[in-house]
């Protein structure tokens, strides 16, 4: 199947998702964009906890759509945003 896949992270607060979310903003500001959240953590190489919230846009927009999208938000224990991701898959 051919397609495309972009992956991107953001770690200052140049950019904006949507416009309206970027790294030091709360956590809390995740929800007020409606969609899927939901909560997520991992231990990375060095062995450091890494907590984050995924977001998805709703489903019933995303239903018949080729394409998935899903962003991840890293945060601090001040529930602060520290880091900004996603990958991005389209197929034809």
């Amino acid at each position: 199947e051919e397609g495309a896949i972009v992956e991107f992270f953001v770690t200052n607060p140049r950019f904006k998702f949507n416009n309206f979310i970027s790294v030091g903003d709360p956590t809390a500001r995740i929800v007020l964009l409606g969609g899927v959240v939901e909560n997520g953590e991992f231990i990375d190489r060095n062995g450091n906890n890494i907590t984050y919230k995924s977001w998805q846009v709703p489903k019933e927009l995303n239903a018949d759509k080729h394409y998935s999208l899903e962003i991840l938000f890293n945060y601090d224990n001040n529930e602060r945003i520290t880091k900004i991701s996603a990958i991005y898959g389209q197929w034809l």
